[in-house]
Formats: C-alpha cells, structure tokens, sequence
C-alpha cells in the first residue's frame, strides 16, 4: 500500500498544461497578434483608461469633455434635424431612347467611379 502512495504521489508533480497563473486575457492576446497589432491595441486599451481617469477627475469642465467622447465613441453623435427648403424634382432616365455608343459611356461611367470592394 505504501508503495501505491509513493507512486501515486510522483506522478502528480512537474509541469502540467494549463497550471499556474492564467494570463492576462489583454496581454494574452496581444502575444498571438504581430508585434505592431499589440503595440497599437495595448496604445489603445491605455488611451481608454485614461479618458476613464479623466472623467472621475473632479474637474466638472474635464469630466464632461471626456463623457461626451466616450459617450460619441460608444453611440455615435445625436442626430441633427436638417430643414429643406424647395422641392425636390424626380426624373426618370429613359434608356431605351439612349444609342448603344451612349450606353457604352454611361456604363464606363459607372464602372470608372465605383471603388473596388
């Protein structure tokens, strides 16, 4: 019976994936992108935190430049009502009444100022 225990205990030690302190889940995953991804996310993660510090600064005129940022960044700008005066005239483009050598330009037309996905 000892030796079960002897053996049982042996087996036990050494290095065993997954032991130990987990990483940060941040820097974890900055290791696995290139070097210049992680610089630029962990810039990031910093800059965050310190529009976090500035908005519980106690400066009122600080505090609320840094909410309204982070408030932009997080839902956007409120939108803004836009008054039209005048009318709107809708035409239609008849291209049956257009020449094949017209369609060829519009169609070029087009395709030149289309940006490639």
């Amino acid at each position: 019976m000892l030796d079960n225990q002897t053996q049982s205990n042996g087996s036990r030690g050494g290095k065993r994936a997954g032991a130990g302190r987990k990483p940060s889940t941040i820097k974890g995953i900055a290791k696995k992108l290139p070097k210049f991804s992680a610089e630029l996310l962990l810039t990031e993660i910093k800059a965050n935190q310190k529009l976090v510090q500035l908005a519980s600064c106690g400066e009122p005129a600080v505090e609320l430049q840094a909410i309204k940022f982070l408030w932009e960044q997080a839902y956007g700008r409120p939108k803004q009502a836009i008054q039209h005066e005048g009318s709107v005239e809708h035409r239609h483009l008849d291209l049956s009444r257009m020449s094949d050598e017209d369609l060829y330009k519009v169609r070029d037309l087009i395709e030149s100022s289309v940006t490639p996905s």
